[in-house]
């Protein structure tokens, strides 16, 4: 009988995934910004946007981990 592994999704697995999800993301960005809306790679890509999002909620507990925060107009004296 074959013994049973244990699997094991460490820290450093988990940041690299957020790695490459981080980079996905920006790529379908970027496809959003170029296609036409509707057409068949903006949907995917915003599908994808989607996911890599849900992603995010389930290994960091941010669904906007990824969004960039809005600029600071700073302080006026």
């Amino acid at each position: 009988m074959a013994s049973r592994t244990t699997r094991n999704f460490s820290e450093n697995d988990k940041r690299d995934l957020l790695k490459q999800l981080q980079e996905w993301r920006y790529i379908c960005v970027q496809v959003c910004t170029k296609a036409p809306i509707g057409g068949d790679a903006h949907r995917m890509a915003d599908k994808l946007l989607t996911g890599i999002d849900e992603a995010a909620q389930t290994l960091t507990g941010n669904r906007k981990y990824f969004h960039v925060p809005p600029h600071s107009a700073g302080s006026k004296a």
